[in-house]
């Protein structure tokens, strides 16, 4: 049964408040596209679509679960495309895309502080 936003199984109920803890406290979005089309963070077609990532504890886990969320760009908010609990190894990826975006962020800004 498809709970909605991609949450499908029972067991990943318990990730819900930490799916909207991550939509609404996310420090940052990766722009959706290639890194060759990041010359201009400032230029709204590159945020057209952007994913956000977290990793979070739920409950008495040691291990983190890895949250990743899709968002299609409307003219004046977001909508949730999906939202789905990953393996270590595919968050890994979404993380060095994030890395490279910071990277692309502080060289487009000098003052950027991550």
């Amino acid at each position: 049964m498809d709970i909605g936003y991609g949450i499908g199984k029972a067991e990943d109920r318990v990730a819900m408040l930490a799916i909207l803890d991550l939509i609404e406290t996310a420090e940052y979005a990766i722009p959706k596209g290639a890194q060759k089309d990041w010359k201009d963070p400032t230029d709204p077609r590159l945020w057209t679509a952007t994913t956000l990532i977290g990793r979070y504890y739920l409950g008495d886990d040691k291990t983190p679960v890895n949250i990743v969320i899709d968002l299609i760009g409307t003219i004046d908010s977001y909508i949730v495309d999906s939202c789905r609990l990953v393996s270590h190894e595919e968050y890994i990826k979404y993380q060095n895309k994030y890395d490279l975006w910071i990277k692309t962020l502080t060289e487009y800004y000098d003052f950027f502080e991550n």
